[in-house]
């Protein structure tokens, strides 16, 4: 049974969102993060998966472009 270029897409990208979902549950610690004059102290797993949310929305509309 062959994969099609689809699910390879899918397994990927499950991988990929596994891999995400680890990492943030691991790093739970607080951190500071700071924005040209502002700066927040939020828990790591909230930057790593707003960072990755961030990115998947950058990449959908890149795609809608082509």
């Amino acid at each position: 049974m062959a994969l099609s270029k689809r699910k390879v897409k899918y397994i990927i990208a499950g991988l990929l969102v596994a891999a995400v979902l680890i990492l943030v549950f691991q790093n739970s610690d607080n951190t500071s993060i700071r924005f040209l004059v502002f700066e927040w102290r939020l828990p790591t797993l909230v930057v790593i998966l707003g960072t990755f949310l961030i990115g998947v929305f950058v990449g959908m509309i890149m795609l809608r472009r082509r």
